[in-house]
């Protein structure tokens, strides 16, 4: 899921820490109806909006993970509750 000129994906990669970060937001951002943001995320990623927003936000937690200087409580303030659990 990593195309570096799509500004949809790049907005949702910097904004996915923001629990109150979501479609609505994204189209306000970008510019663009809700309608044509999930249009563009099933042409290109092949799953919702919604989906696509998780997907990533589920990628930069791991990468978060995967890499040995975060601690814990980085990683929790960086990555929505939802999204990683610990314990």
């Amino acid at each position: 899921m990593h195309r570096q000129d799509d500004v949809m994906l790049q907005t949702i990669v910097a904004h996915c820490a923001d629990p109150q970060f979501n479609v609505t937001a994204l189209a306000e951002i970008t510019g663009h109806s809700t309608s044509c943001l999930c249009e563009k995320s099933y042409s290109i990623y092949g799953m919702s909006t919604k989906q696509t927003v998780e997907t990533v936000r589920q990628e930069q937690a791991i990468k978060l993970l995967a890499t040995d200087d975060n601690k814990i409580d980085y990683i929790r303030k960086e990555t929505p509750d939802e999204y990683v659990h610990f314990g």
